[in-house]
C-alpha cells in the first residue's frame, strides 16, 4: 500500500514565519516608542514651531508666547505657572495654528495668568484653534472682547477657566462656593466675590468664539463681562455643541 502524505509545513517555513511575526512584533514597539512625545523646556515666549514644551518650573514671560502659522504646539504646565508679561495676550495663535493646553502633572495645578489684551486675555486665536485638557486660565483681562480666551475654535475637555474659589450672592441673600453646586431655578446672581477670575469690558469673560465651541468637560466659573456673556459670547454665525462641563456662578452687567 502506498503511504499517505501528511499535510505538514516544512520546518524551514514554519521559522520562517515565526521570525517575520517576532520581527513585525518589535516593529511595532519601535514604533510606538518613536511616537513618544519629545518635550522642550519652555523658559521663556518667542515663536512655537509644531512641538511639544513643557514647564520644569514657574515662569514669568519676559515676551509673549506666539504660535507659528499652522503650527500645532502643545503646551504642558506640569504643575506651574506661566504669567504674562502683563501687555498683550500670554499666548497669540497666528493663523491655522492649533495651541492645546495641558497639565500632565498629577495635581493639576498648572496656571496661566497676567495676560492683559484687548482681545484674549491668556490665549488670542482669532484664526486658530485652541483646545484645552487641563490647566486653569485665570486673572486674565481683554479691555474689548474675551476675557481668558477669544478663538475662532475652541474646545474643552478639562481645566479650569475662571477662579474655583468663586463665592456666588444670591438675590435671595444666600452664597455659594463651587463645589456645592445651587439648586436654584428662579433665583438670579446678584454678585460674585473672584479674586482670580478672568473679566472682559465687552463680551465674553471666560470666551469669545466666532466660530465653534464643543464643551466636553471642565468648569468655567467665576468670570465677568460688563457687556453680554458672563461665561461665553459667540459671534454672529458661531455655533456650540455642550455635551458635559460646569458652567456657573459667570456674570454679566
Amino acid at each position: 500500500m502506498k503511504s499517505q502524505k501528511k499535510n505538514r509545513i516544512p520546518g524551514k517555513l514554519f521559522l520562517a514565519a515565526a521570525a517575520v511575526a517576532l520581527l513585525l512584533s518589535c516593529l511595532g514597539l519601535i514604533v510606538f516608542a518613536a511616537e513618544e512625545p519629545e518635550w522642550q523646556t519652555l523658559t521663556d515666549g518667542g515663536t512655537l514651531q509644531s512641538g511639544y514644551y513643557r514647564l520644569e518650573s514657574d515662569v514669568t514671560l519676559t515676551k509673549n508666547i506666539t504660535i507659528g502659522s499652522k503650527a500645532k504646539v502643545t503646551i504642558d504646565l506640569n504643575g506651574y505657572t506661566l504669567t504674562g508679561t502683563g501687555t498683550g495676550s500670554v499666548i497669540t495663535a497666528s493663523s491655522g495654528s492649533t495651541v492645546i493646553i495641558d497639565d500632565l502633572s498629577q495635581a493639576k495645578a498648572g496656571i496661566i495668568t497676567g495676560g492683559v489684551a484687548t482681545n484674549g486675555g491668556a490665549i488670542y486665536a482669532p484664526e486658530a484653534s485652541v483646545i484645552l485638557n487641563n490647566g486653569t486660565l485665570c486673572g486674565n483681562r481683554a479691555t474689548s472682547n474675551g476675557g481668558a480666551i477669544y478663538a475662532k475654535n475652541l474646545t474643552i475637555n478639562g481645566g479650569v477657566i475662571g477662579d474655583i474659589d468663586a463665592v456666588v450672592h444670591w438675590n435671595d441673600g444666600t452664597t455659594t462656593k463651587y463645589p456645592s453646586l445651587p439648586t436654584k431655578t428662579e433665583i438670579y446672581i446678584k454678585s460674585i466675590s473672584a479674586e482670580q477670575g478672568n473679566a472682559a469690558t465687552k463680551n465674553g469673560g471666560a470666551a469669545y468664539i466666532s466660530g465653534t465651541l464643543q464643551l466636553n468637560g471642565g468648569v468655567i466659573v467665576g468670570n465677568q463681562v460688563e457687556g453680554q456673556g458672563g461665561a461665553f459670547f459667540f459671534a454672529s454665525k458661531a455655533r456650540a455643541e455642550m455635551n458635559r462641563g460646569i458652567v456657573y456662578g459667570n456674570v454679566a452687567a
